[in-house]
């Protein structure tokens, strides 16, 4: 044979011997490898383990382990194939091949350690490992129908399942709790599409679907499972998940009242409207947690205006909360809008409002004399207050007389603070007369009452008697 042949031969044979190497000796007089399985391969119920070593050593002893467990049935065997392959470790290896069987039934799917080493004299020549992943179980799954937003209490959801194992069984969990009525069903697109994962005999009913009741759930996000389930071992071979956003009705809470911020009367007037898809929606009002019972009206622009939400009779909500007997200062008023069969709140608007009543002051100037002799009565006076809407009436003897004239009265507006202003009050002086002519004699009451003109709150009021004595003449002529 040629040298240059005879070179090349032996340096593809020391590739080789390089390729089917593990970890050596380090004398470099044992050659170790594995030949099944591959590393990282995936196996279901049964392994083989396989290789060789060639060595010139006279006696070498070969220990394997699975998971960490020594395995004692190693069997030896001739490899015709490696001795004539592998050359310069000496005449000693008549059965280079070794092989053990395992059972992985009684073990779990996941990841798992092989571990071979060569033992001399007790001490190890040479070793090497592979890692396998066990899945007794394969299963393909696909989410079909499972939408990202449900309005209403019911939604379908579905998909399918395959896999290649008659002892796998579908479950279905909604925040972690098993629904139950999951429904299987027959489909051939997918058998007939989708290879690898079992057929017809292990997976006769691939499809699943069930309605959702979403009544006893809270609106907002959860999280739906689809779990493939080793009936064996009970663990979980396939699992998919997606996430919904409950919402059980469409609503639209709006408030109209009350637009300012600052309530000076006696009443808070609280009202707006609620459209919504679900009939057993209802409102509540609160002021500083406190409820307040509400009337429902009729509001047929909101109807015409808002679309889509269902059959509203009465959208329109008001109350009138009489706030005497809150402070003045900051408080929180709240709508809400509620489910009245679950108690769940649905929507709800907070306004912050600043209880501040009107601050007025009333002074009386005239009648300045408690014994009036005309026919004419002259009262007035002057008022300042913060309420916009103020009205100043003149009662006698508890009959109305008439609303005061108002008057201009800057010396007031330059003395008097903290009662309003010209903005709130611009003519503070107050005026009426009376004729008395059609009186007789007598003790008459004066009532002088100030109020908002808007809500008939009374701001200020005050009470005086005077005695009306006419002057009297007596003429004689002797």
């Amino acid at each position: 044979m040629d040298r240059k042949i005879r070179r090349v031969l032996i340096m593809i044979i020391f590739g080789l011997s390089l390729m089917f190497t593990g970890v050596n000796s380090a004398e470099n007089n044992t050659l170790l490898n594995i030949d099944s399985p591959e590393n990282n391969s995936v196996y279901k119920d049964k392994l083989t383990i396989s290789g060789w070593v060639m060595s010139t050593l006279p006696e070498v002893e070969i220990n394997v382990y699975f998971d960490n467990v020594r395995i004692d049935d190693i069997k030896r065997q001739d490899r015709p194939d490696v001795v004539k392959a592998i050359k310069n470790y000496g005449n000693n290896n008549l059965t280079p091949g070794f092989y053990t069987d395992i059972d992985l039934r009684r073990y779990n799917d996941g990841k798992y350690n092989i571990k071979v080493e060569v033992i001399n004299n007790g001490k190890i020549v040479a070793v090497d490992n592979k890692t396998i992943k066990l899945k007794k179980v394969n299963g393909l799954m696909n989410i079909e129908n499972c939408p990202s937003k449900i309005t209403g209490t019911k939604s379908k959801i579905g998909g399918w399942f395959l896999t290649d194992s008659q002892d796998v069984s579908l479950k279905l969990l909604l925040d972690d709790n098993n629904i139950s009525n999951l429904n299987r069903y027959a489909r051939n697109d997918v058998i007939k599409a989708v290879k690898g994962y079992g057929d017809r005999v292990t997976t006769p009913e691939p499809g699943f679907d069930t309605i959702l009741d979403l009544s006893g759930y809270k609106n907002g996000n959860h999280v739906i499972k689809f779990q493939a389930i080793n009936n064996n071992t009970n663990e979980i071979v396939v699992e998919k998940k997606c996430s919904i956003f409950l919402e059980k009705s469409k609503s639209i809470l709006n408030i109209d009242s009350p637009q300012n911020s600052n309530i000076n009367g006696k009443y808070l007037n609280v009202s707006g409207w609620l459209m919504t898809t679900n009939d057993d929606e209802e409102i509540k009002v609160l002021l500083d947690n406190k409820q307040f019972s509400v009337q429902r009206e009729a509001r047929p622009d909101v109807v015409r205006a808002i679309k889509g939400y269902g059959n509203n009779s009465l959208p329109g909500f008001f109350t009138n909360i009489d706030v005497d007997n809150f402070n003045d200062g900051n408080h929180i008023i709240k709508i809400e809008s509620y489910n009245k069969k679950t108690g769940e709140l649905v929507k709800q608007i907070s306004r912050n409002i600043v209880i501040n009543r009107y601050k007025t002051l009333m002074v009386s100037e005239n009648p300045s004399k408690t014994i009036l002799n005309g026919d004419i009565l002259e009262v007035s006076g002057w008022l300042m207050s913060n309420d916009v809407n103020q009205e100043i009436k003149l009662y006698l003897n508890d009959t109305e007389v008439g609303i005061m004239d108002r008057t201009n009265r800057s010396d007031v507006l330059n003395a008097i603070k903290g009662y309003g202003d010209k903005t709130t009050t611009p003519r503070p002086g107050y005026y009426k007369k009376v004729d008395l002519r059609n009186y007789k004699d007598g003790t008459y009451k004066i009532k002088v009452v100030a109020s908002d003109s808007k809500t008939g709150k009374e701001l200020a009021s005050y009470t005086k008697d005077f005695v009306l004595k006419k002057y009297r003449t007596l003429l004689n002529i002797e």
